[in-house]
């Protein structure tokens, strides 16, 4: 990886299974009955939320050469900047929330302190061995809070002096028993939660 290149969020519409070598994977059914598949693909992630035939596959990566055309969002992440953005497909709602923030975390432990989330997560994390020992560790963490149907991703880069940060959140929108027997069109009653 050369320093200038960009990193970018990037989410598409389906499963998106570009080729890409995975260090930990995990999968995880939240409260609210959403699945995730989450990968860790280096310094990067891919994770993939899925709620009945609804389907969102979001990375945080250096450019994936081999990755499908057209996602629904693709843009640089900058430091210092903050990002809230939300998609939707069919009735999987969803939120994402992301910081470029010039701190270098050492642990996993330091960096859900820092979001001011105690309790229970499940945790998938890997470091990386970097050439300088007087270096923080590179690592990419995801911790899952079942219960608050969402999650928490950090990615640190030693090299580059800051680490990448999101917590995003998960809901199905709601049908009526009328409406689903007539057409399946929902109200986006989970909207207000995210």
């Amino acid at each position: 990886m050369r320093r200038q290149e960009s990193i970018f969020y990037t989410i598409y519409k389906g499963n998106d299974a570009s080729p890409v070598k995975v260090f930990r994977q995990g999968e995880w059914t939240l409260e609210n009955r959403v699945s995730l598949h989450a990968a860790i693909i280096g310094k990067s992630h891919r994770i993939v939320c899925r709620a009945n035939g609804d389907v969102l596959t979001e990375f945080i990566a250096y450019p994936i050469k081999e990755m499908t055309p057209h996602p629904l969002d693709h843009f640089p992440l900058r430091a210092g900047e903050t990002y809230t953005k939300k998609y939707r497909t069919g009735g999987l709602l969803y939120r994402v929330d992301m910081h470029v923030r010039p701190v270098l975390f050492q642990t996993m432990d330091d960096f859900l302190e820092s979001e001011g989330k105690r309790g229970a997560v499940e945790v998938l994390r890997y470091a990386f061995d970097t050439q300088k020992p007087e270096t923080s560790p590179a690592f990419t963490g995801i911790a899952v809070d079942i219960s608050g149907n969402s999650f928490y991703t950090v990615h640190t880069y030693p090299e580059r002096g800051f680490s990448i940060c999101s917590r995003s959140v998960c809901n199905r929108s709601v049908c009526s028993r009328s409406a689903r027997s007539r057409s399946e069109v929902c109200s986006p009653a989970a909207a207000a939660t995210l």
